[in-house]
């Protein structure tokens, strides 16, 4: 836990964001990102029903790294899928929120969800493979399955 947490305040929130991944007010829903930091100055979230793709190309070691100013919102039914390699390398997806984050009712998500405040799952949403941190105010589950998978 320590290890995550010291990555969220300093080397998570820390990383260069490259102009051409500022995501500010577009939708995750849809996207397909390479392994890389990407970044919105305000809020991010992902429409019901839809699915983000995250594309190792091929890359054994690949990392994604998502910076999201204040909260980020999954609403229902959205789910998340890793391309291009093994769906363990959700294990090396990071997001890291100002605020807080939530996954709505029957989400599908991946990856290792760090909020400054508190992370919320609603029923039967999942993570998976993942893990869920609030430093503040905790991490709230209803119903949930949360897979931590190793490292490939």
């Amino acid at each position: 836990t320590h290890y995550f947490l010291a990555l969220n305040d300093s080397s998570l929130a820390g990383q260069p964001c490259p102009p051409a991944n500022a995501l500010t007010g577009l939708d995750l829903g849809g996207m397909t990102l390479a392994p890389g930091v990407y970044c919105f100055t305000s809020s991010a979230g992902q429409i019901a029903g839809t699915t983000l793709t995250f594309d190792a190309k091929g890359d054994p070691n690949a990392v994604w790294i998502i910076q999201v100013a204040t909260a980020l919102t999954i609403m229902d039914n959205a789910k998340a899928i890793v391309i291009g390699g093994p769906q363990s390398l959700a294990c090396r997806i990071f997001w890291a929120m100002g605020t807080s984050a939530t996954i709505n009712t029957g989400s599908q998500f991946l990856g290792n969800v760090l909020s400054s405040a508190s992370t919320s799952m609603l029923t039967n949403a999942t993570l998976s493979p993942g893990r869920a941190f609030g430093i503040t105010a905790g991490v709230t589950l209803l119903s949930n399955t949360i897979t931590a998978a190793a490292c490939p």
